[in-house]
């Protein structure tokens, strides 16, 4: 879809009407980089919060029984 409407634009349309849709072309690859980076950023803080979390619960006796909607417990162990 991209090289087709890149494509129409230099060879039918002039240079100001070329250069909008290759503008507007770039937006969605850029989106797309954008979205993988920030779902990367999640995915490793995700990981390395449940790591904590096993870590705590394997090494410290009061937090076998761990609540997870306990903000509290969340900014002891670095998860906020």
């Amino acid at each position: 879809m991209l090289h087709e409407v890149l494509s129409e634009g230099l060879h039918e349309q002039p240079d100001e009407k070329c250069m909008e849709s290759a503008e507007r072309a770039l937006e969605a690859p850029e989106f797309l980089v954008d979205q993988i980076g920030d779902t990367k950023t999640t995915s490793q803080r995700y990981t390395e919060n449940m790591r904590k979390l096993c870590e705590c619960a394997r090494t410290d006796p009061t937090h076998q029984k761990i609540d997870l909607n306990n903000l509290e417990f969340w900014k002891r162990h670095g998860g906020f």
